[in-house]
């Protein structure tokens, strides 16, 4: 087992234990955290010239890539139903992709960059959110002791979950066809009910969505049917 500051010696070795890969998820999610604190931390006091906000961008991203390159094996369908924390890791490593490319989009748009760099983050948020919905449409399947491993570590799925309806909901406005409207809100309603059967007792996590779940709500379902989430249902 690893510690947090020796989980990058991992890279490049063979199989790992799907807990040892929770070591290497927290190690990673605190270089995103003091990445967008130290990015925010620049702009604030010296207009962002100090911090190399790319450089470091681009390391995490490089890093992230390759550890879930090397966890491959157990991020098929089948092994994630029969190992309750590689599901976990599957989903935050997600969310780190977000939460990442996040600050990549702000960052951009803050310095005037091209677009296309923008689209591409929008793209990554996009594919990391949709792989979150497949790890949560696999929840229900678990066998019941899994399951309520599961639930006693829900902090590890919250937040994930929480980070793609993000993604998902800023995609409700710019859907572009009442199919692609009515998938988004489709997977979001997934996604809630996710989060109510996982939450704990103190409501953290659903007080973090309610705005998007009234926004759900608020549709109006008769203009709009919510088919069965393709692949998912």
């Amino acid at each position: 087992m690893p510690s947090l500051e020796n989980a990058r010696s991992l890279l490049g070795t063979g199989y790992i234990s799907s807990f040892t890969g929770l070591v290497i998820m927290v190690s990673l999610y605190r270089r995103c955290l003091s990445h967008v604190r130290s990015s925010l931390g620049n702009e604030s006091t010296t207009g962002g010239s100090c911090y190399s906000f790319w450089e470091h961008h681009y390391g995490i991203d490089k890093d992230l890539k390759s550890y879930t390159d090397g966890l491959t094996g157990m991020m098929n369908a089948q092994e994630l139903l029969e190992d309750e924390f590689a599901l976990a890791l599957n989903l935050n490593l997600c969310a780190i992709d977000i939460c990442l490319h996040e600050a990549a989009i702000v960052k951009a748009n803050g310095d005037a960059l091209p677009k296309t760099l923008v689209a591409e983050c929008n793209s990554r948020c996009s594919q990391a959110a949709m792989r979150i919905v497949e790890g949560v449409s696999l929840i229900p399947k678990l066998a019941q002791p899994k399951r309520t491993l599961l639930k006693q570590m829900n902090i590890y799925c919250m937040w994930p979950v929480c980070m793609a309806m993000q993604v998902l909901n800023s995609e409700l406005s710019s859907a572009t066809d009442n199919a692609q409207l009515a998938h988004t809100v489709g997977v979001l309603r997934l996604l809630v009910t996710a989060i109510e059967d996982l939450e704990d007792v103190s409501g953290h996590w659903i007080g973090s969505i309610v705005h998007i779940v009234k926004r759900l709500e608020e549709m109006d379902p008769t203009a709009l049917r919510t088919p069965e989430v393709d692949g998912l249902g």
